[in-house]
């Protein structure tokens, strides 16, 4: 029966007694009575009675999902009650609860607790693992703790609420899981009791004292690899100390039968929930995938949303003779996992999350990686996307490869390249190689501590490497990794949550992972198969290589553009920029293929690269984070080379020609005024280059790229504004105005009317630093005080809550370009309040496609371009804040209209004159 329902009964029944008041007892789990009591006063009080006598009184005052979903609000109880303090486990008891006031009973009172009539099992995993579970058959609701006993001590007290399924096919949330050295590091006398002391088993177990010793080990593990910086010293000693403690010689001779070719003994484990597309084309190419290696395939399938998944996937079971596990309902990853790995307990597994696509021999790329050392006890391989060790840019899920039929050689050449292991500080779980005696030793996941899944496969590997076990990652096998496909929304927050787990049982955790990452250990291996890689798969072609920046904004605009016009032109488009490691980051955008490079110390290699690249010309887009020993590549590898200008970086280290405030400098005269703002205000943040290596001085900074401007083959410009202003620095023979090719570029025809009756609605669209004025915004917020206007900003700015504090303003936050039509469909007039001398403005070209009145101050290409379109009102920087509102109202009481203008370069034009590079390209405004 609902919940509403029931509501409705009770009423009924209330409206008969003249009482208001209902309520429900649900059950009694052997801790807590449980139910909800609502009456005409809130925090109803109950009283619970056993076999007729008071035991205890709570408030029904707590929040339940179902109750609150019907309106009910938060009236459920869950009062703590012992009944061995009322009555023996041998006799039955009657629980009455009522209400307080006036002592009518819930409904559902009686509750009738049985005789007890407990049932166990107990079994021991080795190296002091426990498993097992307790349950009352008479009362199927209750769930028990167990007590933990060493040599007579209680260490522990477990509550048994593991999902077990039973040898008769029943289900209950009744079981447990017990590693002892967690309570003891000595071994000794184990004995397992019921809440009531009576003891489960009448054996005792005797934790062996090798085990502990072994165990023991870990904290030395630890402190070794804290003390040794010699991976190879360290790898080599852990490895003989746990041999020898284990029995190096039998141990080895369990490992040496397992190799390659005659390998029989493996398990592919994949856990289904959800993603029905991604998973059928997961099982299909293990299914298609050609292995040396024999192995049997194990789906279980964990009761996901889509019915259809299941029923399409025993179809496949029967269809290909795979083994098809569904669960009754779901029980989460880590269960699904654990039982897929002990269904052969013979075999070594490969669990494999089911959004990934393999390809031909990736099993036996596995074996052989772990079978190159006897202690390996998991293999990750590498993938698009696999955290630390994703390729080719770690930690980002990449677009490799671009061309999904592409995998299979990606694969191939991953086996040939037969790169060397390397020791990592964890599995990654979207694909692992679990070896069995590895298992058997450490044992498997635990359920009752990740739950759902995230931070499963990290326990494990911490667990393993405690005991003298290697993690490693291969890159002789690339699987295709989608991501977070079963758990889409929820992923996030089971990753925080079970990361804060893991910090807490393993704090050297996160020092392992910034260790590897602040080492790099993977560049080198990434660097040989990149190579490898572009050699034996993608035909050579011309290329032309782009350096650029990667913070994004305009100029990324302008090289994303530029990249699929070259691209769709037969020339190869190579992107060239320095990340936060001072490493130089070279991305064929044809094939994806990332490569970093060391300049400081393998400049020989990288002028070897750009030859092997085929590189025809060097297009220089942006070097604010590079060191100024990229300007010498083209002499160094004699390769013609152009500028594109999107800032005024080579004339103002400011890059725009603001000061602090966000006001234009004025551009003064003598290199004085410039030395000053240099010494007060440094160089931009964006840029690399500290300004004592020019000792703060303009001309020296000027004097470094005069040669490299004037030698340019062509210096590209968007706006004629950009040139004049850089002729009044550089001695500039070679400057093109060419604009930027522009997707908002086709404007239609749009005429409205003026506002008389109203205030305006005016917007401010894009990320509010404050060159782009800021602080102009915050003194008309100011002064506006939401009398004459409506602001919003559509963006984010450098101070939210500064900024309101001026005033009634609508600030929007983070946007996306395709959203920006609905965000400005109640806007009047857009304003653009920097100060700073823009050189194009891509935001203006999408405010002004969109039909939109422009109000800009009178500065930069923005005016320059507005006065050229006979659009928009300019103002002059010297105009006040009031009247600045005053003119927005009087321009957007007037009617408006524009004409179907063309606001860039057109992209066959461009493509044409930026490739030759001829004479001066006119453009139509």
């Amino acid at each position: 029966m609902s919940i509403r329902s029931l509501l409705r009964r009770l009423h009924k029944r209330t409206q008969k007694s003249g009482v208001r008041s209902e309520g429900v007892l649900d059950f009694y789990d052997g801790t807590f009575v449980q139910g909800w009591a609502k009456c005409e006063v809130p925090d109803a009080e109950v009283d619970v009675y056993v076999n007729g006598s008071l035991a205890v009184s709570g408030v029904a005052d707590l929040y339940r999902q179902d109750l609150f979903r019907a309106g009910v609000g938060k009236c459920a109880f869950a009062i703590p009650l012992d009944l061995r303090r009322y009555c023996q486990r041998s006799e039955q008891a009657i629980i009455d609860v009522c209400f307080h006031r006036d002592n009518r009973m819930l409904q559902g009172s009686p509750l009738v607790v049985q005789p007890a009539q407990i049932e166990y099992e107990l079994n021991e995993l080795g190296n002091g693992r426990y498993r097992g579970w307790i349950r009352d058959v008479a009362n199927p609701d209750q769930i028990h703790n167990i007590y933990i006993e060493i040599d007579g001590e209680v260490v522990a007290e477990i509550f048994c609420n593991n999902w077990v399924e039973f040898r008769n096919g029943e289900s209950s949330h009744v079981g447990f899981e017990v590693d002892s050295y967690c309570y003891s590091r000595k071994g000794g006398k184990i004995q397992f009791f019921s809440a009531d002391r009576e003891l489960l088993i009448p054996i005792s177990y005797e934790n062996p004292n090798d085990l502990f010793l072994i165990k023991e080990m870990m904290q030395a593990q630890i402190e070794l690899r804290r003390l040794l910086s010699d991976g190879n010293i360290r790898n080599r000693l852990m490895p003989s100390l746990m041999g020898h403690l284990r029995g190096r010689d039998k141990f080895s001779s369990i490992i040496a039968s397992n190799n390659t070719e005659e390998a029989s003994g493996i398990c592919v484990v994949i856990p289904v929930y959800g993603g029905y597309l991604e998973t059928i084309q997961c099982v299909e190419s293990v299914i298609n995938a050609k292995n040396k290696a024999k192995y049997r395939l194990v789906v279980v399938y964990d009761c996901g949303p889509d019915k259809r998944l299941a029923t399409e996937l025993e179809r496949l079971s029967k269809e290909y003779n795979f083994e098809f596990y569904p669960n009754d309902v779901n029980k989460g990853f880590v269960f699904s996992a654990n039982k897929g790995i002990d269904m052969y307990p013979e075999c070594d597994v490969i669990l494999l999350n089911a959004d990934t696509l393999v390809s031909d021999w990736w099993i036996d790329a596995l074996v052989k990686a772990a079978n190159t050392d006897q202690f390996i006890g998991t293999v990750t391989p590498t993938s698009n996307n696999a955290t630390l060790y994703g390729y080719p840019v770690p930690g980002v899920v990449n677009d490799f490869p671009k061309d999904i039929g592409m995998l299979s050689k990606v694969n191939e050449q991953c086996q040939l390249l037969e790169l060397n292991v390397v020791d990592i500080p964890s599995a990654h779980g979207f694909c692992m190689y679990l070896k069995r005696t590895m298992l058997d030793e450490v044992g498997g996941f635990d359920e009752q501590l990740w739950g759902r899944g995230y931070g499963e496969e990290n326990d494990l590997s911490m667990r393993a490497a405690s005991l003298g076990w290697r993690n490693v990652v291969t890159f002789s096998s690339f699987v295709y990794h989608h991501g977070s496909v079963s758990f889409a929304g929820e992923a996030q927050l089971l990753q925080i949550e079970n990361a804060a787990k893991l910090s807490k049982l393993y704090p050297e955790y996160g020092s392992l992972v910034q260790d590897f990452i602040d080492n790099n250990v993977l560049r080198h291996t990434r660097v040989l198969l990149g190579k490898r890689l572009l050699q034996e798969l993608w035909e050579p072609m011309p290329s032309i290589l782009i350096v650029t920046h990667n913070f994004g904004g305009g100029t990324k605009v302008a090289t994303d553009g530029l990249v699929e016009l070259l691209n769709s032109s037969g020339q190869r488009a190579v992107i060239l920029n320095q990340n936060k490691d001072g490493l130089w980051r070279f991305i064929d955008t044809v094939s994806g293929v990332v490569i970093d490079f060391d300049f400081r110390q393998e400049y020989e290699d990288i002028k070897n690269f750009l030859a092997c690249l085929n590189v025809v010309r060097i297009d220089y887009h942006h070097i604010a984070q590079f060191d100024l020993k990229v300007l010498a590549l083209p002499a160094d590898t004699g390769t013609p080379y152009v500028v594109q200008i999107h800032d005024y970086l080579y004339a103002c280290p400011r890059l725009s020609m603001y000061d602090s405030a966000g006001k234009y400098c004025s551009e003064p005269d003598s290199s004085a005024g410039c030395n000053g703002c240099i010494k007060k205000n440094g160089f931009n943040d964006a840029i690399y280059l500290s300004s004592s290596v020019f000792n703060d001085d303009i001309e020296c900074w000027r004097n470094s790229f005069r040669d490299f401007l004037v030698s340019a083959r062509r210096i590209f410009v968007p706006d004629v504004d950009v040139s004049k202003r850089l002729l009044r620095y550089f001695p500039l023979e070679n400057l093109n105005v060419l604009p930027h090719i522009d997707r908002s570029a086709d404007v239609d025809v749009v005429s409205v009317h003026g506002i008389s009756s109203r205030k305006v609605n005016i917007a401010i669209v894009g990320s509010l630093g404050v060159h782009k004025g800021f602080y102009r915004v915050c003194r008309l917020v100011g002064v506006n005080g939401g009398r004459t206007l409506n602001i919003k900003i559509i963006g984010e700015t450098v101070n939210d809550d500064f900024l309101r504090s001026h005033g009634p303003v609508d600030i929007k936050g983070k946007f996306s370009s395709h959203q920006l039509p609905d965000l400005l469909q109640d806007i009047d007039v857009v304003l653009f309040p920097g100060e700073c001398v823009e050189t194009y403005s891509y935001t203006l070209s999408e405010v002004i496609a969109l039909g939109k009145r422009v109000v800009a101050l009178d500065i930069g290409a923005i005016g320059s371009r507005l006065r050229k379109l006979g659009s928009g009102l300019l103002l002059p920087l010297s105009i006040d804040d009031a009247d600045i509102i005053t003119q927005i109202v009087e321009y957007a009481s007037k009617d408006f209209s524009n004409s179907g203008v063309f606001l860039g370069a057109r992209a066959s034009d461009y493509i044409a004159r930026y490739l030759e590079g001829l004479g001066e390209f006119d453009c139509e405004y």
